[in-house]
């Protein structure tokens, strides 16, 4: 994907406005939705995969995304989280697809008739489990809610998955580290965010560790 077409605020209208904690690309996801547009096409819009400035917030692809969606910076800014605004994905931690979400959490948007997103605290890699319902976080197609309704829209929809067993079978010590990370992702506070880089780092050393080579 380039930059070769005009910016132009192609995104813009139809209005759709982002939830409060969404995350960008859950927003970009709506907006395909709205404009009958595929994620390719909206991705060719903005330059990059539409996950991409999630964990990947580089400034020419935020002020790309302002352009096309009328938004400002500051706005996009506030869809990632402040993780990647400070530096991008460690290297060797790739963007997944799709996100993994709450199913409870789902269940409440759809039960408030707000639209089903995926939170921007959910996106950080450490984001195991839900901090306000006590469960783990699973593979958006294990959550058994779409968040657009829209089967066009590339693996966002299709929430037909059987639940995973060791996701199901976590143990109680399991879900307390995961709520421990879970406090750290959602503070805001430049301690709690720099003891979660070190969280982040620790577990990729011990992942490279334990990798085949």
């Amino acid at each position: 994907m380039g930059f070769e077409a005009p910016i132009a605020p192609t995104l813009a209208l139809p209005l759709v406005e982002p939830v409060p904690g969404e995350v960008l690309s859950s927003w970009l996801v709506r907006i395909a939705h709205r404009q009958l547009l595929s994620l390719h096409e909206v991705g060719w819009e903005i330059g990059v995969s539409i996950h991409e400035p999630d964990r990947n917030p580089d400034r020419v692809v935020l002020a790309h995304v302002a352009a096309r969606t009328g938004r400002s910076i500051a706005d996009l800014e506030g869809m990632v989280h402040p993780a990647f605004l400070r530096s991008a994905a460690p290297a060797g931690m790739p963007v997944p697809l799709p996100w993994t979400v709450c199913r409870s959490c789902l269940e409440e948007d759809a039960a408030m008739e707000r639209p089903p997103h995926v939170r921007v605290n959910w996106t950080h890699p450490l984001a195991t489990c839900c901090p306000t319902h006590r469960e783990p976080l699973v593979p958006h197609g294990q959550a058994g809610v779409d968040l657009v309704g829209d089967p066009t829209n590339e693996g966002w929809t299709h929430a037909s998955e059987p639940l995973d067993l060791n996701i199901a079978r976590m143990q109680p010590e399991e879900l307390r580290l995961g709520e421990a990370a879970a406090a750290l992702i959602g503070s805001r506070s430049p301690a709690a965010q720099d003891l979660l880089r070190v969280w982040t780092l620790e577990v990729l050393d011990v992942v490279d560790a334990l990798a085949p080579r």
